[in-house]
């Protein structure tokens, strides 16, 4: 049985760490706006290209491009797993963090999805493979020359015909 944190756990973790509150314990920051500014804790500047958008819980950097949530921030602050993160932020707001085994349903829509993927590569492989050497697949081949689509191209975005 695999071991995860509950999709309700995450969110409540989520909810209960204000990204600005988690933010300013580590960087200085100004309010210009409906947002806030400071210098990045992620790469050396002088002027301030971070933000935090407290409205949607969102922190970027124009300078480095680094970017995301609660979670994001504190994995790349602090070097940690997304596991990680969750029980970190989980101890912040006193929220108990334990792990919850997968429950039969959440296996069975895993197994359902996994099977899904499996499926739609093989039928991607198939319909490749029915591009290059079927012979009723030739105008198709003789289209995309023409498009200039060359082969290693079809072949690296999966292109078939059905």
């Amino acid at each position: 049985m695999t071991s995860r944190y509950s999709d309700d756990l995450v969110n409540q973790v989520r909810e209960s760490n204000d990204i600005l509150s988690v933010v300013s314990e580590s960087v200085q920051l100004k309010k210009v706006g409906g947002r806030y500014v400071g210098l990045c804790p992620f790469h050396a500047e002088r002027t301030p290209s971070f933000t935090v958008s407290p409205d949607k819980q969102l922190f970027y950097c124009f300078g480095c491009h680094a970017g995301g949530n609660v979670f994001t921030f504190i994995m790349k602050l602090e070097g940690l797993t997304f596991r990680e993160a969750v029980r970190r932020l989980g101890e912040r707001a006193g929220i108990d963090v334990s792990e919850n085994p997968e429950t039969q349903a959440e296996r069975e829509a895993r197994e359902r999805r996994e099977r899904a993927y499996r499926l739609n590569e093989l039928a991607m492989k198939y319909y490749a493979k029915v591009l290059l050497k079927s012979a009723a697949a030739g105008p198709a081949r003789e289209y995309l020359a023409q498009r200039g689509v060359s082969p290693e191209a079809q072949e690296l975005f999966s292109v078939g015909y059905a």
